[in-house]
């Protein structure tokens, strides 16, 4: 029996490499727990992951950074864990998501900003391209109890106040994922409810419905142009839309599951999509077809090209990959991280990954630079890169952070749960 026990102790530990795709350039070691967001800085030499703070709080060192490049980790933000991480468009804020609490980092420091408390379920976070906004989408249930609501909020960065809000009044609703456009005049989201909106991004006024998906809606992304807006459901397709008109435009088929997460490339010519089938797919825009499928294991759940749109990185499991945006070919991977988002920092210098805690990376050197040791479902950074949002389902707060120092800057409070953020690359 002991024999047996350890026979199936080591067959575990090499599976991965069994079935391994490529031979990596290099592995991405440092997260105790799993990881569960990455994020890219905008000028794409630094990555950020978040990572879990186990299922005991054990792990305190959750958000790093890490240089895109060379692997090495660049500095370590304490925290309690966190869902998901995004960078500002400037790359000096790093936003985190922490059980329900958006939290705010200096990316360079790793000093904590503020945190943004909203007493709610947070999904989704998204930066307006001037910085001066932030979005979180979620559930409007307080603490748990009771029906959900999808809700949305607008928060002032600098100051910390909330500017909208808005509840959708249908039970056992979501917002899973919010977007601005380009110009920063609309924000998007989709949910539990197979609905997209698009919404006034000041007042939050209700601008347009799409309807379509016969299933949850998981990701929506805008092209870069801001006509276009791609939309990822457990229907398994993928949708584009005309922003300006509403008409449905085409749909993708391919993914043999849900589709969890989608994102165009900075030049508008690729759409990269994950789902449940452990597969990333790269489609032509130009074509409509579906230029590569990379098969996977496990699925993907966060998919972020780097700001050059060179690299694409994604989660699979408990680990961070990064890939050829062209080609697919696998540069590397950040083992032992199980992160729910990935942001790059606006000048791409830092990749922000969330989970149980936050972790901002060098893409370079593969070094953390930060751990914010906070709980996130999703980072964003400010487009100055000089903040980091992130939310804390513990103790129902949105968090600014300093991005360099790693410090907090403003809490966020608020008595509408929310459940999700996501932040423009």
């Amino acid at each position: 029996m002991k024999t047996t026990l350890i026979m199936l102790f080591l067959f575990t530990l090499l599976l991965p490499n069994i079935f391994a795709e490529h031979s990596p350039h290099f592995l991405i070691e440092g997260h105790r727990g799993g990881v569960t967001s990455v994020a890219f800085s905008p000028d794409g030499q630094t990555l950020a992951s978040a990572g879990s703070s186990g299922l005991f709080g054990q792990y305190t060192d959750t958000i790093r950074l890490w240089d895109a490049k060379t692997g090495v980790l660049k500095s370590v933000f304490v925290g309690d864990g966190a869902e998901s991480v995004a960078f500002s468009p400037n790359g000096q804020i790093l936003a985190t998501l922490t059980s329900g609490d958006i939290q705010l980092w200096d990316a360079n420091t790793g000093r904590r900003i503020a945190t943004l408390a909203d007493q709610s379920f947070v999904n989704s976070v998204a930066f307006s391209p001037d910085g001066k906004t932030l979005a979180s989408g979620g559930s409007g249930t307080g603490h748990g109890y009771g029906p959900h609501y999808a809700a949305l909020q607008l928060w002032d960065v600098n100051t910390g106040r909330r500017i909208a809000a808005t509840i959708l009044r249908e039970e056992d609703s979501f917002v899973n994922s919010v977007a601005f456009s380009p110009d920063g005049k609309t924000l998007a989201s989709g949910g539990w409810d197979y609905t997209i909106r698009l919404w006034d991004a000041n007042t939050l006024e209700l601008l347009n419905t799409f309807e379509g998906h016969k299933s949850v809606v998981n990701s929506v992304a805008f092209s870069p142009d801001g006509k276009t807006l791609a939309s990822g459901s457990r229907d398994d397709t993928i949708r584009f839309w005309d922003v300006n008109t509403g008409t449905h435009k085409v749909t993708l088929s391919g993914h043999k599951a849900e589709v969890r997460s989608v994102a165009f490339s900075p030049d508008g010519q690729t759409l990269a999509s994950g789902g449940g089938t452990s597969t990333l797919h790269l489609w032509d825009i130009a074509t409509e077809k579906n230029r590569k499928i990379i098969s996977l294991d496990p699925p993907v759940s966060s998919v972020v090209f780097s700001p050059d749109g060179k690299t694409l990185a994604h989660v699979s499991g408990e680990a961070i990959y990064l890939r050829d945006a062209v080609s697919g070919q696998f540069i590397y991977s950040i083992l032992r991280h199980r992160a729910t988002g990935l942001a790059f920092s606006p000048d791409g210098q830092t990749l922000a990954s969330g989970g149980n805690r936050v972790i901002l990376w060098d893409p370079v050197t593969r070094h953390h630079k930060q751990i914010l040791n906070v709980a996130s479902n999703g980072v964003a950074f400010s487009p100055d890169g000089q903040i980091l949002a992130s939310g804390n389902f513990k103790d129902w707060t949105l968090h600014l952070w300093d991005a360099n120092t790693g410090k907090i800057k403003k809490t966020l409070t608020s008595p509408i749960q929310l459940s999700g953020y996501t932040v423009p690359i």
